[in-house]
């Protein structure tokens, strides 16, 4: 290895200074080689490398001073010269990462980049997007950023934290999009409706359907689909309960609702809850229970009623003809004047005798007098009709005019 004499040096007697005009010493000289004047016989050990034209030696320099002369520097040849110089790097390397990553502190980085990464898979790690975010890059593109204020991922989240299925109950797994029927196209299938715990929105056939859906069916008249929302309490507690509330699709929009408890053997019946669609229509009953409408109104050619869900029926016939007050009688107290018999048939059925009324009308303006009239039927009503009404004064006055009458009559249905 060549000796270093790059331009001249002044030295003076009794100084351990060394001072260089036009050399470069950082780069090519190092402590502990050999500095000497040319035709020197004395070597001075190289003690330290101040600056490119500074040097300090050991002992201090005994000859007389010297101004622009030439000088050699012996390198350390061998072994000993690169294993000097490797470790020499090796210090300066680990002098500039004291602070950073030998400290544990990197670089920002960026997604490409990322300041901790893996040597087999450089775009795969860690980096700092901006003050107090940390981003994860997984073939050079952001997949999660963790902030103070919020943990973004842009991938699919899977495992065994996240629901299995839309049903999954696993206590603290991650809801997924359709859990328990939210949010999806379309609620989710029942399997079995009396064994139905789960709070959720679901859906199921109605009974009259091909898929049936299995279980106590909310609507067994009808052959198509219904909505259900399941609601519930723990059923572990005392005051556990359950609650199951179809919706039926279609135009007769039927809602019913059913319970269950941790007291209870099992589910209540099924209760219809009314609105402006199922009030008024056919009522029904089974085994003197409601299963219809709230109100059913009707009419035909004997006139119009009214039925209600707790059996309540009223029929009323209105402008029955009767005819002359004088057809009949002599206006006598055995014979009175009376009208035509008429005879009604209710519009609809009781199933016993009701209580009837009827009311008349003169047809035109009449005294006082004349118009004392009274129902004087030769029978008594039944449960299909009442026969033999007719209309009958009171007095004598002799005053004559057509009646009309109006009947009702209230009683059940069943």
């Amino acid at each position: 290895m060549a000796w270093y004499k790059t331009g001249s040096v002044s030295v003076s007697n009794g100084s351990a200074t060394v001072t260089g005009t036009g050399t470069a010493f950082v780069q090519n000289v190092k402590v502990g080689q050999e500095f000497r004047l040319e035709g020197g016989s004395v070597g001075y050990e190289i003690t330290g490398v101040v600056g490119d034209t500074a040097l300090t030696i050991s002992p201090a320099y005994l000859g007389s001073s010297q101004s622009g002369q030439s000088y050699a520097v012996a390198p350390l040849v061998g072994f000993y010269q690169r294993a000097y110089d490797a470790l020499e790097g090796a210090i300066s390397q680990w002098s500039s990462m004291l602070d950073g990553p030998l400290a544990g502190r990197f670089g920002n980085g960026s997604a490409g980049q990322p300041a901790v990464s893996f040597e087999g898979e450089t775009t795969l790690g860690w980096f700092r997007k901006a003050a107090g975010q940390l981003g994860a890059a997984v073939g050079g593109v952001q997949r999660v950023l963790l902030s103070s204020a919020a943990l973004k991922i842009d991938v699919p989240i899977t495992g065994s934290a996240v629901q299995s299925n839309a049903t999954d109950t696993t206590a603290g797994c991650v809801l997924t999009t359709g859990a328990f029927g939210l949010g999806a196209d379309a609620g989710i299938l029942i399997g079995n409706l009396d064994t139905l715990y789960t709070s959720g929105f679901y859906y199921g056939f109605s009974a009259s359907h091909a898929s049936a859906t299995p279980g106590d069916n909310p609507f067994p008249e009808y052959g198509g689909a219904f909505a259900l929302i399941c609601t519930n309490s723990p059923l572990g507690t005392v005051d556990g309960y359950v609650t199951q509330t179809a919706y039926n699709f279609g135009t007769n929009a039927k809602v019913k609702v059913r319970t269950i408890s941790t007291a209870a053997t099992g589910w209540s019946e099924w209760r219809e809850l009314y609105n402006a669609e199922t009030v008024l229509g056919t009522v029904s009953q089974d085994g003197g229970v409601p299963t219809g409408a709230v109100i059913e109104r009707g009419s035909n050619a004997n006139g119009e009623y009214v039925r209600f869900a707790d059996g309540t029926q009223i029929c009323t016939i209105a402008g029955l003809d009767f005819g002359s007050i004088k057809t009949n009688g002599s206006g006598t107290y055995a014979y009175p004047y009376t009208s035509d018999l008429v005879s009604v048939t209710w519009p609809a059925a009781f199933v016993g005798v009701p209580a009837a009324s009827v009311n008349f009308t003169p047809d035109s303006v009449v005294g006082i007098a004349g118009r004392s009239i009274t129902a004087s039927p030769y029978q008594a009503p039944t449960a299909t009709g009442w026969g033999s009404l007719r209309a009958s004064k009171t007095n004598g006055d002799t005053t004559d005019f057509d009646v009309t009458g109006s009947v009702i009559a209230t009683g059940r249905w069943f």
